[in-house]
């Protein structure tokens, strides 16, 4: 039976520090959730509360006060030279997983070997934060077949079949200092596109709209239209020979045949 001095400290206190001597010996994962970031940009560590509370009998049932723990680790994917941040809020679920040493010096170096006395064991603050948790009513919502990645905006989803689709209510951005290259039967883009840079078709272009050039436009071949103007409707110029197979009229006047005429209405003579 344990008997609590009431007057050197507070029932809740005795209860507080009796339910760490019990943690150090009999927890190895426990749900907890976040409640404070302020350390994690700088440290990756939170703040978090145990969220499974232990009772202790005193006259009667008494609640112990929530274990909280400061600085807490949160351990995040790394290998390879590849690095995982995820982002982390307040009210998160996560999951607490406790050590059998005692990791205060591990975690305040940078990963080497630390040594310590064989009989030094872990207490309640020896353990790590995984950003994973929830209870069978506020979980994921998962899909059997669906691989997928949701935030408040963002959605993406990868299907067994190999479709993948990204929504998003932000903007979309890739920077690649080398090429960037797509291979796909076709390619749809159903929004205007601004291009900065030369864009260089090897292949044929059809337009089915209108076309407008700011500028000059070369071509090192034939052009074929079935009809030509200037800027509005304006004079268009040809600095080249002109070979036409087809009839040409001016002002309404079929020149293939014209004859001139003198002052008086006599022809003079056939067009040469």
């Amino acid at each position: 039976m344990t008997t609590y001095d009431v007057a050197v400290s507070s029932l809740k206190e005795k209860l507080l520090e009796s339910a760490s001597k019990v943690s150090e010996q009999e927890y190895t994962t426990l749900p907890a959730r976040i409640t404070n970031t302020k350390d994690y940009e700088k440290l990756q560590c939170v703040s978090v509360e145990v969220l499974i509370q232990d009772l202790y009998e005193t006259k009667g049932q008494v609640e112990a006060g929530t274990i909280k723990l400061e600085k807490v680790f949160v351990n995040l994917p790394r290998f390879g030279g590849w690095k995982f941040r995820f982002p982390v809020s307040v009210g998160d679920p996560v999951t607490l997983y406790w050590s059998r040493k005692d990791l205060s010096r591990y975690l305040d170096g940078f990963g080497d070997v630390v040594t310590q006395q064989v009989n030094d064991v872990a207490g309640l603050e020896d353990c790590f934060v995984k950003l994973e948790g929830g209870t069978r009513k506020n979980h994921n919502n998962p899909s059997l077949t669906n691989l997928e990645i949701e935030g408040k905006s963002t959605k993406i989803t990868v299907t067994p079949s190999g479709d993948i689709s990204t929504t998003t209510s932000g903007n979309i951005k890739c920077t690649a200092q080398g090429s960037y290259d797509i291979t796909a039967s076709h390619l749809t883009v159903n929004n205007g596109t601004t291009i900065k840079g030369n864009l260089t078709v090897e292949g044929d272009t059809t337009t089915q709209g209108t076309t407008t050039s700011e500028g000059v436009v070369n071509a090192n071949a034939g052009v074929y239209a079935s009809t030509y103007a200037g800027l509005g409707g304006g004079s268009a110029s040809f600095a080249v020979d002109m070979d036409i197979n087809g009839t040409v009229t001016i002002n309404g006047v079929v020149v293939n045949t014209h004859i001139h005429t003198d002052a008086e209405g006599r022809p003079t003579g056939a067009m040469e």
